[in-house]
């Protein structure tokens, strides 16, 4: 155990105060007694310094089963996050099918403002990534510093650089190291156009 967690959670414990831990370590309880001889036990999740309970108990026989119940629950949570980040990992170990080359992503951002990007898939690169390129919009205000916009496709900003960017289970790419997350804009042809929804931006004003 990290030393720093565990005079955080020792802190406040009784000198003596005996260390328990569930089958893998997902959790932790510390067994001791009051001033009053009455039996206590302070449990804790995984790597947490603020203790999950911490209890006095009538007598040893349910303090033995509150344990017994809290480590149970805190393997079987441990076991299906665990279970998780394996499927996780298996996913993001296969070749990503939610972007193809052409197709057209949509990021909004800002505080107190929201700003809309636009940016198209120029190449694939290996089995997770991208490379993506800011494009221009059509945009027109309908009221005062706000209003809408949409993509237009090829139209590459000459001043900005090709991103690479590793595609997320979700289909979804971080524009910025900070955040800012784009997704596909799905588009309908109408009468041989290519016609996108409208998305609504605001400016500062």
């Amino acid at each position: 155990m990290d030393e720093r967690i565990k005079a955080g959670r020792e802190m406040a414990l009784p000198e003596g105060a005996e260390c328990r831990l569930s089958a893998t370590g997902a959790a932790t309880v510390y067994v001791y007694a009051n001033g009053a001889g009455q039996p206590c036990a302070r449990g804790f999740y995984g790597r947490s310094v603020k203790p999950a309970f911490a209890f006095r108990f009538r007598d040893m026989p349910a303090r033995e089963a509150k344990i017994e119940q809290f480590f149970a629950g805190a393997e079987q949570s441990a076991a299906r996050l665990a279970a998780r980040h394996a499927e996780r990992r298996a996913k993001l170990a296969q070749p990503q099918d939610h972007l193809k080359v052409g197709d057209i992503l949509e990021a909004s951002w800002g505080y107190d403002q929201t700003n809309i990007d636009h940016f198209q898939v120029v190449k694939l690169v290996g089995k997770r990534m991208v490379e993506i390129r800011k494009i221009g919009q059509q945009s027109h205000e309908d009221g005062f510093m706000q209003g809408e916009c949409v993509p237009v496709r090829d139209a590459f900003l000459k001043d900005e650089k090709p991103l690479r960017r590793r595609v997320n289970e979700d289909g979804s790419v971080k524009i910025f190291e900070w955040g800012c997350w784009a997704r596909k804009k799905d588009s309908r042809t109408v009468g041989g156009v290519e016609c996108f929804v409208p998305r609504r931006w605001t400016a500062y004003a």
